[in-house]
C-alpha cells in the first residue's frame, strides 16, 4: 500500500500519521511541484500488505 506525500518532509502531521499506522518511507522525488515561489518535493510511504513481501495479502 502506498501513501503519496505531498510538500515532502514539510507536512510533519501526515507523515507521522502514516507512521504511526506503519508506513515507512520509500522513496522522495525531489522537486517536482512550484508553490508560493518554493520547489516542493513529494515523499513516498509504503506499507506492506499482510505480513509483508513473502506471503499473499489478507
Amino acid at each position: 500500500m502506498l501513501a503519496i506525500i505531498g510538500d515532502g518532509h514539510s507536512n510533519a502531521g501526515s507523515i507521522a500519521i502514516h507512521k504511526k499506522f506503519g508506513f515507512s518511507v520509500a522513496g522522495q522525488l525531489r522537486s517536482v511541484g512550484y508553490k508560493m515561489g518554493d520547489w516542493r518535493d513529494t515523499l513516498i510511504m509504503q506499507r506492506p500488505l499482510g505480513d509483508g513481501d513473502w506471503t499473499l495479502p489478507e
